[in-house]
């Protein structure tokens, strides 16, 4: 069964302990999917092979936008979102958090233990 970016988002909201979408809004993990939409489309394009008859991938998806990739990689595309969603926060151990789950999407999309991905240093940081 396909999944769309709004349930690879409630999935990773289970982690985030955030199902009233109050820390974090549809609008912001909706961004951090496209992301990982990008990232993919660049290193792995294998992954879209077949998924549109016509050629053409979209250049953003939509909250209802069906992740053209495999149902497989929904707990990844749910990981990097957790990745970047606590990455934002300038907590010494969130930061170690996100990092995790950045290693966690490179190993479950890449095959590689680790993504050449760091968490953004927050500012005043």
């Amino acid at each position: 069964m396909a999944f769309t970016v709004q349930n690879a988002a409630d999935d990773a909201r289970l982690t985030l302990n955030d199902a009233q979408k109050v820390r974090y809004p549809d609008t912001e993990l909706l961004t951090y999917a496209n992301m990982a939409y990008q990232l993919l489309r660049r290193f792995r394009p294998d992954f879209f092979v077949g998924n549109y008859s016509n050629g053409a991938l979209p250049t953003l998806l939509g909250l209802t936008d069906t992740f053209p990739v495999d149902d497989m990689y929904r707990p990844a595309i749910a990981d990097f979102l957790i990745a970047r969603a606590e990455s934002k926060d300038d907590e010494h151990i969130v930061q170690q958090r996100a990092q995790a789950f950045f290693q966690l999407f490179g190993l479950e999309t890449f095959g590689v233990n680790g993504l050449a991905m760091t968490p953004p240093t927050p500012a005043g940081a």
